[in-house]
């Protein structure tokens, strides 16, 4: 008996060292791989309209802009906090960005993805628009993606999240990102608030 003890206890530590490796092994795999996870990188489509959302710098707008003159959507929707910011915005960030003539509408209200989703949704349906394209920053690609599918499940209105391109002063995932502070904390930032949305979905806030 004590011959098996002392032969098992050991075998016992190993196996259970041998999980906590593949377990440290597994997070760090998927720790160096989120970043590629977070950006959603989807082809444009033809839509109705593209939703800008606010934040970020002048990129957004300039890729909501390129898809309608391409012709791929046939409307713009920008979503911000006050119609103010974009002016702001415009001003700024985007002094090349035209906007005069085109089919425009503005959504004020905006205090985090999921209130830009909640306020698209009751554009969409007022509007009676039935396919989308949502633009945002790289890295909120994932998030927004999420928040929106979400929030039009089951309504036959067809989401699509495209990234602006333009990763700004962050590193995009085939760079040394992780050599970099400001991108450590944006990829982070972005893991933490998806984690509080999937875990904590009717407290989720942002």
């Amino acid at each position: 008996m004590s011959g098996g003890l002392r032969f098992g206890i050991p075998l016992f530590l190993a196996g259970v060292l041998a999980g906590a490796l593949c377990l440290i092994a597994m997070a760090a795999w998927l720790a160096f791989h989120l970043p590629d996870w977070l950006v959603v990188d989807s082809v444009p489509q033809q839509a109705e309209i593209a939703v800008v959302l606010g934040g970020g710098g002048g990129s957004r707008l300039r890729k909501g802009l390129e898809l309608y003159e391409q012709g791929i959507v046939t409307g713009l929707v920008l979503v911000d906090e006050k119609e103010k910011y974009w002016d702001a915005r415009l001003a700024r960030q985007c002094p090349d960005c035209k906007t005069g003539g085109k089919r425009l509408a503005i959504l004020n209200g905006s205090e985090s993805t999921l209130t830009d989703a909640r306020l698209v949704h009751e554009h969409c349906i007022a509007k009676d628009i039935k396919k989308l394209l949502v633009v945002t920053d790289p890295y909120h690609t994932r998030r927004a993606s999420l928040a929106f599918n979400r929030q039009f499940a089951g309504s036959g209105i067809e989401v699509t999240t495209l990234s602006s391109g333009d990763y700004r002063d962050r590193l995009s995932p085939s760079e040394d990102w992780w050599r970099d502070e400001v991108t450590l904390r944006v990829v982070g930032t972005e893991a933490a608030k998806i984690a509080a949305f999937l875990l904590f979905p009717l407290t989720a806030t942002q």
